[in-house]
């Protein structure tokens, strides 16, 4: 029977080395084990489309093989490999060495990747400048979008002048080729010169259905404020702030904070939910810090704490947050949270810095005609500056004014509306305001012109024929319970009396079969288990199936089933094996996890002495 199983396994193993054979066109293999370099580089990129860690390891020994023989493009392949340590150890110095050769033959990746390697720490140096000019020179996209970005702002230390017009043939250029990320920065660019709203639109949509989570978040300010579209559209400003916030895009979070703090395409006002979000944001903004101190002063959708509060407040006005300031004033003045007692003096200060804020009339109405009214008082009676009557009565009728405006206005949770166009564009990475040149310098792209390469081979291969990758993986688990509970194992013997075994067992397993990425395993296996005193031994052999709940992270629980048939002593006999297990994977990376878990099972063995035996076994197990 083990005999059997071991031959059922290594067959399998066959078939599984067999099948990875068959990915790349065998005729392409067929040459590339013959030495010719190209048809080497051909098969690793067929590998390297394929993506899972196997295939990347098989990709490296292919260029690394190509790479030998002085074929260009394989030795800038190697070296972005050995530069991020995918499918082999991560070596700078190896890379660089790679990249230099494969540069010496103008390859254009290999020259970038020589750009990254010589940047400080992610920024731009002179250094990595020469390499920059020289892929632009070889056409490389990414270095035009480098430059576009220079020539959309101007920079002095590297001599190019602002030219929109040029920063806008280059993104077009590479645009127009299918580049996501120079459609996104075109449309940013387009729409922050409001120069073609509806272009502005079209690109950045296309980049957002790409998945380019910056693009979301402007398509969705643009669907809320009806710009570059027909009309406004609230649904649709949810859907994409949501879609976002969800690949984890800080402006997509606040759009959806925003759209959950005042009923925008939400279904309703979540403050739980809305404070849930601001928090969530690394970055801090003073619009941030003054909407996280008024949750946390109203208590809203998170415990009071006023002391957070005042601190969050106090941050956001000293960088000149005009509802921060004007909160903090009529607050103070009134002795009200985040204030304990009543402080005219105190007051005036954030009363001021409000009123000869650019931002005033961003204000509610009602908060406005507060914020004029407690100044007017504090400069009748000279409560933390100079006593001045006509600048108090002045204070005073415009605060009537504005009284008068705001019957009837519908005052936000927060006082702060939706993000405004600005506040989307300068909290935009793509807005290039910033002056930071990472985002762009840590690129990469493999769909480049090809130079001449340093190798002529006689004739050009057919490109690999890729097969389609499943969703999924062979994969192995095996199972070891050194010590459990027999608890209602029995012998019914030919006397007619029953021997109950109430003792310890010993339970071992292995299963191979197929894991979808949906968690569902099915597949065949084989144990043994062994009751205390050797008075039950089965052999079973079955089919297994489990679902493993992907929860994100490394633990995720499962359920297993199992049904098969048994062999064992006492008398020798043959009989059912079923059971179940529940327990909890730990992913340790690289397709390994360990299993942890409590497995509970019978076996009956019909012979003349009918036995059953039922056993629960904690185990630990490693799935491969």
């Amino acid at each position: 029977m083990i005999r059997n199983i071991v031959v059922v396994f290594i067959s399998l193993l066959f078939i599984q080395v067999g099948t990875w054979a068959q990915i790349v066109d065998s005729d392409l293999l067929r040459r590339a084990n013959k030495g010719d370099p190209e048809a080497m580089y051909q098969a690793g990129m067929a590998y390297e489309a394929l993506g899972d860690t196997g295939y990347l390891e098989e990709a490296y020994r292919w260029f690394a093989k190509s790479a030998d023989k002085d074929y260009a493009p394989a030795q800038a392949m190697l070296a972005y490999h050995l530069k991020n340590g995918i499918g082999t150890i991560q070596d700078s110095g190896t890379a660089m060495t790679w990249a230099k050769k494969a540069s010496s033959h103008d390859d254009g990746l290999a020259t970038w990747i020589l750009a990254q390697l010589s940047s400080d720490n992610g920024a731009l140096s002179s250094d990595a400048m020469q390499y920059v000019k020289k892929a632009f020179d070889l056409d490389y996209p990414i270095a035009k979008l480098l430059y576009a970005k220079m020539y959309s702002e101007g920079s002095f230390d590297y001599q190019f002048p602002k030219d929109v017009k040029m920063a806008r043939s280059l993104l077009r250029e590479v645009a127009d080729a299918g580049d996501v990320s120079a459609n996104a920065l075109l449309g940013v660019l387009l729409r922050k010169e409001s120069d073609n709203s509806e272009e502005a639109f079209n690109r950045l949509k296309m980049a957002a259905d790409k998945g380019n989570a910056e693009a979301m978040a402007q398509i969705a300010s643009m669907y809320y404020l009806g710009e570059g579209v027909p009309k406004a559209d609230e649904s649709e400003a949810f859907k994409y702030y949501k879609l976002s916030a969800d690949a984890g895009d800080p402006s997509g979070i606040e759009g959806l904070a925003d759209c959950y703090r005042l009923g925008i395409g939400s279904g309703g006002v979540f403050n739980e939910w809305a404070s849930g979000l601001y928090n969530r944001i690394g970055k801090e903004s003073p619009r941030l810090s003054y909407l996280k101190g008024y949750y946390l002063n109203k208590g809203e959708g998170i415990p009071k704490d006023i002391n957070r509060a005042l601190s969050l407040f106090q941050s956001a006005a000293s960088a000149g947050n005009v509802f921060a300031q004007a909160l903090l004033g009529v607050s103070c003045f009134e002795g009200s949270d985040p204030f304990t007692s009543k402080d005219y003096e105190k007051a005036f200060p954030y009363l001021n810095a409000a009123l000869n804020n650019k931002d005033f009339s961003l204000l509610p109405n009602s908060l406005s005609a507060s914020v004029c009214q407690y100044a007017a008082v504090c400069k009748r009676y000279g409560f933390g500056t100079e006593m001045v009557i006509s600048e108090a009565d002045a204070l005073r009728d415009r605060s009537n004014d504005l009284k008068s405006l705001a019957t009837g206005e519908s005052v936000p949770f927060g006082l702060v509306g939706m993000i405004t166009r600005e506040e989307s564009l300068s909290s935009c990475p793509l807005s290039w305001e910033s002056g930071e040149f990472s985002n762009i310098l840590q690129k990469v792209t493999f769909d480049y012109p090809k130079p001449a390469m340093a190798v002529k081979v006689e004739s050009a291969p057919a490109p690999p024929k890729v097969q389609k990758q499943q969703n999924g993986r062979v994969a192995a688990f095996f199972e070891l319970g050194p010590f459990g509970f027999a608890p209602t194992s029995h012998i019914s013997s030919r006397d007619g009396e029953s021997y109950w075994i109430k003792g310890s067992v010993f339970d071992a397993s292995f299963s191979l079969g197929w894991l979808a990425d949906s968690g569902f395993f099915i597949g065949g296996g084989a144990g043994i288990s062994s009751f205390s005193d050797k008075r039950m031994t089965a052999i079973e052999g079955f089919l297994d199936a489990r679902y493993i709940i992907q929860m994100g992270g490394a633990l995720s629980p499962f359920l297993g089933a199992r049904g098969g048939v048994a062999y064992g002593a006492p008398d020798v006999g043959i009989g059912l094996h079923y059971g179940g297990s529940v327990g909890l994977k730990i992913d340790l990376g690289k397709g390994i996890a360990i299993d942890l878990g409590v497995k509970a099972a019978m076996n009956t063995l019909n012979d003349d002495n009918k036995t059953k035996g039922g056993l629960v076994v904690p185990f630990v197990g490693i799935c491969f």
